[in-house]
């Protein structure tokens, strides 16, 4: 399965945010991809993107804020910082393992 595309995910928040003052989005079914380099295999394990808008916690119990947060669950800090620099970006939170 692809993660929607920038227009329709933009859109369905847009939505969802007339109704309810904090969302999120999760897509979890698609995989890693190999990474050889690292030694990292292709998995479905863990694979999961959440999208927090208008709070920066992983559950509605955090307070409202105009600020969003992305979290991706890797399962291997590795992984983690390889996703990271597919993007350019960072990460900015600890590594938890749930």
């Amino acid at each position: 399965m692809e993660l929607p595309g920038a227009d329709r995910a933009r859109s369905a928040a847009l939505a969802a945010l007339g109704v309810h003052d904090r969302i999120e989005v999760h897509w979890d079914a698609f995989c890693w991809p190999e990474v050889p380099d690292l030694g990292l295999e292709w998995t479905r394990k863990y694979a999961r993107l959440q999208v927090s808008l208008h709070h920066n916690g992983t559950d509605f119990d955090s307070p409202w804020t105009e600020d969003h947060a992305l979290f991706v669950h890797v399962g291997e800090e590795e992984r983690a910082e390889w996703v990271a620099a597919q993007v350019c970006a960072e990460i900015i939170g600890e590594h938890t393992i749930c």
